[in-house]
């Protein structure tokens, strides 16, 4: 188990070197890559740890407590949780600590955020082959040169000024075809450095309002979400709520809702009714579906939103959107 950084560090070589190395080992089949996992953490309770235990079972409490006892776990303080010292210390793999720590996170009673991502590695079946580690020592030479060669090209294009000589579309061309020659395009900063150009410094201080469709909105904090929240959790989320109303009392999205990237995206923008009227016809359309949860401890059960394969060809430009859909306005 490590991570690139510290595996550099202990090579005493650069990541980027380190990365190609291990890929060309992977490739040669003296390496096999295992599970990633979450090497260093940011971790910040919502709940006691001793009321977070008494929710666990018997596995998930006893890991928990072990990491209430190394990292000194307490309501709203916030700690750095590091997977190899808490590893070496318990003999548990990272995996089953970001198995649980996530399934905390999603229930509200803690916010867990990764910041650094560790590997796991085996020996391959050709580990011990001579002739399969000098293979891969050349190509891990060749490719790392041609990654060099690359990163210095794209040096050299940020750094061309108007007085080089040289046209910035042509020299992407030339590095495309392989060939030099292209002829320069007249219009660039470098060829035309007074051309006019469709911005200013006054948009890049005060830009245009951001619009978005809303459908595409709701797609894209579906899969972050799949099969956790109802469509009202992720009403919420959309518009920005963090506060609700059930059996007539008022409730707190939880921390792992409230922290969602997806949160308020459509703040301001639409009105919940307009909004389920989307979440409606992507539901009647085929591209998010509905699927039966339990509500745990609380009993009973709700409905939880799901994106369907439908939905993600709409995700990844292979269809699209099914009608007409006028954009929003996002407030900045």
């Amino acid at each position: 188990m490590c991570g690139f950084e510290a595996l550099a560090e202990e090579l005493e070589v650069e990541e980027a070197a380190v990365r190609v190395m291990l890929h060309a080992l992977e490739r040669a089949g003296a390496l096999v890559r295992g599970e990633d996992f979450t090497l260093e953490a940011a971790v910040l309770l919502n709940r006691s740890p001793d009321e977070i235990a008494g929710r666990l079972d018997a596995d998930d409490k006893t890991l928990f407590e072990r990491l209430r006892d190394h990292l000194g776990l307490a309501q709203d303080q916030r700690v750095v949780y590091r997977a190899l010292p808490f590893a070496s210390l318990t003999d548990r793999h990272p995996f089953e600590v970001d198995s649980l720590l996530h399934r905390l996170g999603q229930s509200g009673e803690l916010i867990f955020r990764g910041f650094q991502r560790g590997m796991t590695f085996a020996p391959g079946s050709r580990a011990n082959a001579k002739a399969v580690i000098d293979a891969a020592a050349v190509s891990f030479v060749e490719r790392f040169r041609q990654f060099s060669s690359r990163l210095e090209e794209m040096i050299r294009y940020a750094e061309m000024r108007a007085d080089s000589g040289r046209c910035r579309a042509a020299f992407l061309v030339d590095h495309l075809a392989g060939e030099p020659g292209s002829p320069r395009c007249g219009v660039c900063d470098l060829c035309a450095p007074d051309h006019s150009v469709p911005w200013s410094a006054a948009l890049l201080v005060d830009p245009e309002p951001l619009e978005i469709e809303p459908t595409m909105a709701i797609l894209e904090a579906a899969p972050d979400h799949d099969g956790l929240y109802g469509i009202g959790t992720l009403k919420k989320i959309l518009l920005g709520e963090a506060y609700g109303r059930r059996d007539g009392k008022s409730y707190a999205l939880s921390a792992y809702a409230r922290n969602s990237e997806h949160f308020g995206a459509l703040r301001g923008t639409l009105s919940h009714e307009r909004l389920q009227d989307h979440f409606d016809r992507l539901v009647a359309g085929g591209q998010l579906e509905t699927i039966e949860k339990s509500r745990g401890d609380a009993g009973g059960v709700y409905r939880a939103i799901r994106l369907t394969d439908r939905g993600r060809d709409i995700l990844a430009g292979a269809v699209p959107i099914s009608g007409s859909e006028e954009p929003v306005t996002v407030n900045s």
